[in-house]
């Protein structure tokens, strides 16, 4: 996978993460949203970085 592609999703991950915070805040659940979406983030960037790693290394 190259190099803009890596960048692309991250800059995906980070853009859905921005959104998930500002539906949360908008919504009114601002503490356990933020959590939520942090642990939402946790995961989405891990199956991310196991998705560019496996695509990169096979």
């Amino acid at each position: 996978m190259s190099k803009t592609v890596e960048i692309g999703s991250t800059l995906g991950v980070v853009a859905v993460f921005v959104a998930l915070l500002a539906v949360v805040g908008s919504v009114g659940f601002e503490k356990a949203g933020t959590v939520g979406a942090i642990l939402v983030f946790i995961l989405l960037s891990g199956v991310a970085g196991y998705i560019i790693a496996d695509e990169t290394y096979s």
